[in-house]
């Protein structure tokens, strides 16, 4: 007989369009949640099958997990955004009405969110300065899973502290949200004029911000993209004071 794999949520993040792991719907929002098996193995699933609303998909439909996703918005498409084209598949997406918490920055998971944008998601930029403090402490994260009381103080300094604006929760999620979706465009729209895009994006691995009018002007391209819900929330980059 066949060995049943138990899944787990992990964290919600941004994705393409993708298969739903546990049925026949597509997710094409642009977030979803990130499941995964005991063996290791990592896939997604909308919002309705990681409640276990249509079976028992993961064992923890209940636990309020990771959410790297809070530098963007969901809107819902307008008719504008509709084409004559039938959709013949149905679809299990994040809504607008699923963003109660994207403008929550001390939400119960923060400080495992932080780690997860500053260790993984956005390692690979220079402009964060290493911290060997922080890396001693994602080190043992890892090994453990566990973060110390006085670990966690630490971080909390860092995430809300203002001495350095661009290294706080609610900036990496910005600058994570925007390098996704710039990527994500590029990739996407390879016959299209991406000078705009590709200058901004190599801005805003510089300086770890943008602009409010350069966010308008990537949101105006999103619209068209792809058919996606997401746009840069206009107000995520922390500015100094």
């Amino acid at each position: 007989m066949e060995r049943y794999v138990m899944w787990k949520k992990i964290r919600i993040d941004f994705t393409d369009t993708v298969k739903c792991q546990f049925c026949s719907r597509m997710i094409t929002s642009g977030k979803a949640i990130v499941v995964q098996n005991e063996l290791g193995n990592i896939s997604f699933s909308g919002p309705s099958c990681a409640q276990n609303k249509n079976g028992q998909n993961v064992v923890n439909p209940k636990e309020k997990i990771v959410d790297i996703t809070k530098g963007c918005l969901l809107h819902e498409p307008t008719t504008n955004d509709k084409t004559d084209k039938q959709v013949d598949v149905e679809q299990d997406n994040f809504t607008s009405i699923h963003d109660d918490e994207v403008h929550n920055y001390l939400d119960n998971n923060a400080v495992n969110a932080y780690l997860t944008l500053r260790f993984e998601k956005l390692s690979h930029l220079t402009s964060i300065i290493k911290s060997q403090k922080l890396n001693e402490i994602y080190h043992n994260y890892e090994l453990t899973g566990q973060i110390s009381q006085k670990d966690e103080s630490y971080i909390r300094v860092i995430m809300y502290g203002e001495a350095y604006p661009l290294y706080t929760y609610q900036n990496l999620q910005a600058v994570y949200a925007a390098e996704y979706w710039l990527q994500s465009f590029i990739q996407h729209n390879p016959e299209n004029d991406l000078n705009f895009i590709q200058d901004t994006l190599n801005q805003l691995r510089r300086k770890l911000t943008l602009t409010e009018k350069q966010i308008m002007g990537i949101n105006n391209w999103f619209k068209n993209s792809d058919g996606k819900m997401v746009k840069l929330k206009t107000n995520a980059f922390v500015r100094g004071k």
